[in-house]
């Protein structure tokens, strides 16, 4: 597997790269766990709410008890601390949906910051990837005759290297007879396209272009 590329300035940015990804992942991590930490310390009034609305439901309903037993009058004295009782259990009824719906908030917001991160990290892996199995392939290339040819012809047929065809026809001719220097240089050029170096075996291979290489 060819990780890095053979020029140094490629190989450099390269690792810069990887290094400044490995950097990004950590604030990634960061930032998300930060983001979900302050949106959820908004639960704290909703905490509040339900403490005290437990608290007032809980004495209420003893209170209630306490006056139930008074004889005469004890159902009548029951009813308003019932009552009472029922509007803290709603004070803490609410306080739990206020918490539940920011520990959602803030599970949502963590969610969102983990896409948009870790998908700018997913793009640059995705090209990284790319750039590894085409410089392997590359590579692997450069060590046979048949492969040189064929990066000469990539060189060859390239966008970029259209216009170079249509001001010299010859190049084209040169290609097809199998000319060991062009080939050479076209190779050359592919490789460095991709930040790798001739070897000086795949220099040595590029004596003649078979069939096979040209239908290639």
């Amino acid at each position: 597997m060819k990780f890095y590329a053979d020029l140094p300035g490629r190989r450099a940015a390269q690792l810069l790269a990887d290094v400044l990804s490995l950097v990004w992942i950590y604030l990634s991590v960061r930032v998300i766990s930060a983001g979900y930490t302050q949106m959820s310390g908004y639960a704290t009034p909703g905490q509040r709410l339900e403490t005290a609305g437990t608290g007032i439901q809980d004495k209420m309903t003893e209170a209630s008890r306490e006056v139930s037993g008074t004889p005469v009058v004890g159902d009548a004295l029951r009813t308003p601390f019932e009552t009472m009782a029922g509007t803290g259990s709603s004070i803490a009824d609410t306080g739990r949906t206020v918490q539940d719906f920011v520990h959602q908030l803030a599970m949502g917001t963590a969610v969102v910051l983990g896409v948009v991160m870790f998908g700018l990290l997913l793009v640059r892996l995705v090209f990284r990837v790319r750039w590894i199995a085409r410089a392997t392939a590359a590579s692997r290339m450069a060590s046979t005759p048949g492969g040189v040819s064929a990066l000469a012809l990539r060189a060859l047929v390239s966008r970029r290297y259209r216009p170079l065809v249509a001001a010299a026809p010859a190049l084209g001719d040169a290609w097809r007879r199998g000319d060991p220097e062009l080939l050479r240089r076209l190779a050359s050029v592919e490789l460095h396209r991709l930040g790798l170096e001739v070897t000086s075996r795949a220099g040595s291979g590029t004596g003649s272009v078979t069939g096979a290489d040209r239908a290639r």
